[in-house]
């Protein structure tokens, strides 16, 4: 279930992923101590080798068709 982060939250948890460079970098403003355990999404991806593209779009606000792609 879907759920705002929390520093709480943030601090329990043993992994966090995330979408966006810029999701990782608001997680981190608030806390960092948990720099060791934020991911994004596709550093665990089939991305090519040597590929800048990290950030997965967030479909946020938009149709379900996007949340499917």
């Amino acid at each position: 279930i879907s759920q705002p982060i929390s520093p709480i939250l943030l601090k329990k948890s043993d992994l966090i992923f995330v979408m966006t460079r810029t999701h990782r970098a608001h997680v981190l403003e608030h806390v960092p101590m948990v720099e060791k355990r934020i991911y994004l999404l596709k550093e665990f991806g089939d991305n090519p080798p040597g590929s800048m593209e990290l950030d997965i779009p967030d479909p946020i606000g938009k149709s379900h068709s996007e949340y499917k792609v």
